[in-house]
């Protein structure tokens, strides 16, 4: 989880790509065949879908998914990956024919399909049906309107249950896109802009929504949906490793901001798109930014055209205005905090880049926050916490109240490292893996040093625990920084000084009351 071979995350993209593919579709196979199982009584694929995990399972070994084997080795992988994509695909494909006979066929003699949403949360989506030949949507009762249409497919917006079919008509209506004027597009929840002069980078994305009220999405002045070429080493110039390091040289090769690009605004009963052509030099680029109608969701596509490059790292930058938030990432089984990375660094000088991986997505926002009052109770704010460093007075302490608070953490997603008050601190990146954004130190100041020494530079923390154990037993202080996390969050960070980071002292009057710490 840590982002020490940031490399391993893109190298060998192929084969994260196979691995990942085959992974959900054959989640999704095996949970239909269990439902078509139990509902239709079909046979249950018990025999295709054990082969198929275990060609899975023998993909993401150490040295497969990761993207650093041996050409052989990638080859041999490569039958395995294809073997679990056949036969999780016949899996899926049969027990969803085998569930579609079983839904009720609607009123009338048209051709009708059977939608399957194998998410477990409902869905408003855009469906795109294959070469449809059946009624035109305006059959009464039919809950799913026309949408649109792209090369060979029909697009049309549904609303499903979680981990559910339901029947709808078939569409006959194929609504085209046509070219619209200006730089603009919108739904009822975002409108986007993009600059032609700035190679069709999103200029402005504003939300919509009744509790958003037009706010601005992205940094004032900034760009988003940028591409940025850096620079890379061929082997990291400090450990001599190979492609399962990120290693730019902090040169910038190109930016797409820097030329201008020709853009052509569409509009559907769908909804809108923008589609972004232009030539960087180094290759040419095709974006496009589509708003569905009804989705609360903006997608994006980058093609790349003609790059016969090496060395050369590609990001796209979306500078997001979400303030007070960190990086949010999803991971196998939760949501977890994470750090910034450091994108634009000299790998040589700065080795870690803390780059890290999700699983499906990732954003800014928080998973937990702190909230901040005065003494009257009086809120003054709240500060998102990610990764935490835990201090107790001692080990026998770390372990009697330590495994409580670090599980209670982990249950909200913000990963914390265990030390004692005398020991070193975390936050070192020569020795550190990855960087806290809070500490939290249990005792008060005659069990705890920590908390003597940062009572020390702030008497008014002080003050404000010792009211607290007055008048209820326990405390809970917040304990300021002596900058803010922007300034000290740099390259190379030493994050170990106490006044770098918030420090959060909870502490009971006395040792059988110290207050075991809980999140909510």
């Amino acid at each position: 989880m840590n982002p020490i071979y940031t490399g391993k995350d893109v190298s060998y993209i192929d084969t994260k790509q196979a691995q990942r593919y085959g992974e959900t579709l054959l989640a999704d196979a095996e949970a239909w065949a269990t439902l078509a199982s139990l509902v239709t009584g079909h046979p249950f694929p018990d025999a295709a879908l054990d082969k198929a995990w275990r060609q899975l399972i023998y993909g993401a070994h150490h040295d497969a998914v990761t993207g650093s084997e041996s050409d052989q080795v990638y080859i041999d992988l490569l039958t395995g990956w294809r073997e679990l994509y056949d036969l999780a695909k016949a899996v899926h494909a049969d027990a969803t024919d085998a569930l579609a006979g079983s839904v009720a066929q609607l009123p009338g003699d048209t051709p009708d399909l059977v939608v399957f949403n194998a998410a477990t949360w409902e869905r408003r989506d855009v469906l795109a049906v294959e070469d449809p030949d059946s009624s035109p949507w305006t059959t009464p009762g039919c809950p799913c309107p026309p949408y649109g249409r792209t090369a060979n497919s029909v697009s049309s917006y549904r609303r499903c249950p979680a981990r559910a079919s339901r029947r709808c008509r078939s569409p006959r209506d194929r609504p085209e896109w046509t070219r619209a004027a200006g730089a603009t597009i919108r739904n009822e929840f975002y409108e986007l802009t993009v600059d032609p002069a700035r190679g069709g980078a999103v200029s402005s994305l504003r939300a919509l929504g009744r509790a958003e009220a037009g706010r601005e999405l992205l940094r004032p002045g900034d760009i988003g949906n940028e591409l940025v070429v850096q620079e890379e080493y061929p082997r990291h110039p400090r450990f001599g490793e190979g492609p399962w390091h990120l290693t730019p040289t902090g040169t910038t090769a190109a930016r797409s901001r820097d030329v201008t690009a020709d853009i052509d605004v569409e509009r559907s009963p769908a909804g809108s798109r923008i589609t972004v052509r232009a030539d960087l030099g180094l290759f040419r680029y095709t974006q496009q930014l589509t708003l569905w109608k009804g989705v609360d969701r903006l997608d994006l596509t980058t093609t790349l055209d003609g790059y016969d490059g090496a060395d050369r790292l590609i990001r796209v930058r979306w500078p997001s205005d979400v303030r007070g938030g960190l990086p949010v990432h999803e991971v196998a089984d939760a949501v977890i905090g994470r750090g910034f990375g450091f994108v634009e660094v000299d790998s040589e000088r700065f080795p870690w880049t803390l780059d890290n991986p999700a699983n499906t997505w990732f954003g800014l926002g928080s998973t937990a926050r702190v909230a901040v009052a005065d003494g009257s109770g009086r809120p003054l704010g709240e500060r998102s916490i990610g990764v935490a460093e835990l201090v107790y007075g001692s080990w026998d302490e770390a372990g009697e109240l330590g495994t409580g608070l670090a599980a209670a953490l982990v249950r909200v997603g913000v990963t914390a490292t265990s030390t004692i008050a005398t020991g070193p601190r975390y936050g070192d990146l020569e020795v550190d893996s990855n960087l806290p954004d809070v500490r939290v130190a249990v005792g008060g100041p005659e069990r705890n040093s920590v908390v003597a020494e940062a009572l020390g530079w702030d008497p008014a923390a002080g003050r404000e625990l010792r009211r607290q154990l007055a008048e209820r037993g326990v405390a809970a202080v917040w304990v300021a920084p002596r900058a803010s996390l922007r300034e000290q969050w740099v390259p190379g960070a030493d994050l170990r000084d106490l006044e770098r980071l918030p420090l959060l002292v909870v502490a009971g009057d006395r040792p059988r009351t110290t207050p075991r710490p809980s999140t909510h």
